[in-house]
């Protein structure tokens, strides 16, 4: 039998380890809501305040788990497992049973001491609370994958994710004006998240990236041609793998919540590929 709440944590590395698989009970595992600061300022004949910014900071996710032992032995040894397991200088992706299409990237915070059940040496309980430093969830699936893989038994997309059944979704194009769908409802940007574009086209004098629904315009002032890739990946830009950024004008495109309208000006496009996750509250 597994808990409802179980939870597995991925390392960078892609390997996992799941609590049931290590026979824990996992008795709660609570998403708690990202925490902000609100700046203000009073103004002389005006009532109340004046917000002047809300700073989005950490968010936590409190678990507590279940252990059983053999005998008073072996729960001495599994306690060692728990403190080298959730390791505080390790960074890991926390995944829910219960909607295992959403990922966290999170750090421990606080693990409690193994703790006793009461009458009992061979039964115990710990709590892990752990620290989300980027506080959105993000989507396991990316956006290539939402265009090839939009399917059920893909295991990479739920109800709540923003999902139109119905649409068909494209993140690579071949023409020069088109609209890049973010089904989650965070913004994206590359200076905070991962977004790659990659462009190959001719372009005899630079080209223009332009997204009008967020007014950002990226700029590449060199020749491109058709064997060329351009590609932007976050902050960097490359030029078939050598850093461009001197070459563009050092602004980002961002992509909205919902439909980016996006233009490519300078000369033909070959084909633009938009590669990033969902990021959702």
């Amino acid at each position: 039998m597994k808990s409802t709440f179980n939870f597995k944590l991925m390392r960078k590395d892609g390997s996992s380890v799941n609590m049931h698989e290590l026979n824990f009970w996992v008795n709660y595992a609570r998403i708690q809501p990202i925490r902000f600061t609100r700046q203000s300022q009073t103004v002389e004949g005006y009532d109340g305040f004046i917000e002047t910014h809300t700073q989005i900071n950490t968010r936590y996710i409190e678990t507590q788990i279940q252990v059983e032992a053999y005998d008073t032995a072996h729960l001495e040894s599994i306690r060692n497992k728990i403190y080298a397991l959730f390791n505080p200088t390790e960074e890991f992706y926390f995944i829910r049973d219960l909607d295992p299409f959403k990922r966290y990237k999170v750090k421990v915070a606080e693990l409690t001491g193994l703790e006793y059940e009461e009458g009992s040496l061979e039964d115990g309980y710990f709590a892990v609370t752990f620290e989300m430093f980027k506080p959105y969830a993000e989507s396991v699936g990316t956006s290539l994958d939402l265009a090839n893989k939009k399917t059920w038994d893909a295991g990479l997309w739920g109800w709540d994710m923003g999902v139109d059944w119905d649409e068909t979704y494209q993140c690579t194009f071949n023409f020069s004006t088109f609209v890049v769908k973010n089904i989650g409802n965070v913004a994206i940007d590359p200076c905070q998240n991962d977004l790659e574009i990659t462009l190959q086209g001719s372009f005899s004098n630079g080209v223009r990236i332009i997204n009008h629904t967020t007014g950002d315009v990226f700029e590449y002032n060199a020749a491109l041609s058709a064997t060329d890739v351009l590609k932007l990946s976050g902050i960097r830009a490359f030029k078939n793998g050598v850093s461009a950024l001197k070459a563009t004008n050092k602004k980002l495109l961002t992509l909205a919540s919902g439909d980016n309208h996006i233009t490519i000006e300078g000369g033909t496009v070959m084909t633009i590929a938009f590669n990033f996750r969902f990021l959702y509250h």
